[in-house]
């Protein structure tokens, strides 16, 4: 998908989703270039500042596993 932002202008944007089960509430980020790392529930993504077709990824992405449990 093609964005644009102030700082890098008109680029390609990629984005993951990865729908994971907590085993704990401990969270250690293992790479430096993430900040603030935190585990939210599917339903607190919308209330989150991502770009907007963020949350009907995730509830997706959300679904799927569900139905693969």
């Amino acid at each position: 998908m093609q964005v644009s932002d102030s700082k890098v202008g008109v680029h390609r944007h990629i984005d993951l989703v990865y729908v994971l089960r907590a085993t704990s509430t401990d969270l250690t980020a293992q790479l430096t270039e993430i900040r603030g790392a935190q585990w939210v529930p599917t339903a607190d993504v919308a209330g989150l500042d991502t770009p907007a077709e963020l949350p009907a990824l995730v509830a997706d992405a959300a679904q799927w596993a569900k139905a693969r449990r």
